[in-house]
């Protein structure tokens, strides 16, 4: 593991230390920064797992694919429309993998760490035991189905909040990116 890892999971033990033993929220801009430095460390990633080929090969592909044929390479490649969309629309603008990469993992940790900080008690601790297992797996390796769990998250506030609408409206976004989200539908 590279020391950037190293680096990250240092400063939210040693900040979910302090923000536990003294019982209060932690400073909004050491939190800011922290989730920054996690957003590039994973969306500026080369091929850092196994699941990355594959999404890059997809990528170059849908550079020969029109949109008309997106539904049948959806099918061929096992993928949802919504990611493959989000893929071809960057790749026509002229921009590289990587920027899906960064996209995926802007948009997933800002989803994620804001509802952290909104309703987790004690927001270090709660992205402190978000990041010990997920993190690496989530923003790295099954990236579609991290996006998918940030929007899943991210729509417990309209649960909160006793909004259907825009808690199903979540749901079917998420749906477009991987399909393990319906089973949230049950929350």
């Amino acid at each position: 593991m590279s020391l950037i890892y190293y680096l990250i999971f240092t400063l939210l033990v040693v900040t979910s230390f302090f923000e536990f033993s003294k019982n209060e929220r932690g400073s909004k801009i050491w939190y800011c920064a922290i989730v920054v430095l996690m957003m590039l460390t994973a969306g500026l990633g080369y091929a850092l797992s196994p699941d990355w080929v594959a999404y890059f090969n997809t990528f170059n592909m849908l550079g020969d694919i029109e949109w008309i044929e997106l539904d049948r390479f959806s099918e061929m490649a096992s993928m949802e429309k919504g990611y493959l969309s989000m893929n071809k629309v960057i790749g026509d603008l002229g921009f590289g993998f990587g920027m899906v990469t960064l996209i995926v993992a802007i948009t997933s940790l800002i989803l994620k760490t804001s509802t952290f900080y909104k309703y987790g008690g004690l927001p270090f601790l709660v992205l402190f035991i978000y990041a010990m297992p997920n993190f690496m797996f989530e923003e790295h390796v099954h990236i579609r189905q991290g996006l998918a769990n940030a929007i899943a998250i991210y729509s417990v506030r309209y649960i909160i909040d006793r909004k259907l609408i825009y808690f199903l409206i979540c749901i079917v976004i998420g749906f477009q990116f991987h399909e393990s989200i319906i089973v949230f539908v049950l929350a």
